[in-house]
């Protein structure tokens, strides 16, 4: 007597076709996150500050935001001031909105403060904002030099 095979159609059992099924979704899972981990870098932003002078005194000097990247918050700014080829202290600085009012300050012992109703989650450099430093001297060819220590901005360097 002769054996007739029969001719299947199935390809895989159900059983494999989940284990490769949940293999594949696990492995595209790992690389979105992949792609998606670097995206909320802050380290990104290396545009600097566009500053332009708004006036000076002997002991204080202000200027003008006129560009800023986007998401360069006013927290983490360091300040550097350089007075007759030395470095000098600055021991306070305060941030203006476009209307005059005072948003932020800065001072060596207290770090920054925010006016009611600001975060260092909330406020950022804009166009039109102005920044008061104050120096024990001031004098034309001082460099004032402005970083961010969380990387919200690149260095930048201004000429009073």
């Amino acid at each position: 007597m002769r054996k007739v095979y029969k001719k299947r159609d199935d390809a895989v059992s159900p059983v494999i076709a989940t284990i490769l099924m949940v293999a594949i979704t696990v492995v595209l899972a790992a690389v979105l996150y992949v792609m998606v981990i670097g995206m909320g870098d802050v380290d990104d932003i290396a545009s600097p500050l566009g500053l332009s002078d708004a006036g000076r005194t002997t002991t204080t000097f202000t200027v003008l935001v006129a560009s800023a990247p986007d998401g360069a918050m006013v927290d983490g700014t360091q300040f550097s001031f350089t007075h007759d080829n030395a470095v000098g202290a600055v021991t306070n600085a305060t941030v203006y909105d476009a209307g005059g009012i005072e948003v932020a300050w800065w001072t060596s012992a207290t770090g920054w403060v925010y006016a009611t109703g600001g975060t260092a989650d909330t406020v950022e450099y804009n166009s039109g904002m102005k920044i008061m430093i104050t120096s024990g001297a001031v004098s034309s060819g001082d460099t004032l030099t402005m970083s961010s220590s969380e990387g919200y901005f690149g260095t930048t360097e201004y000429n009073v």
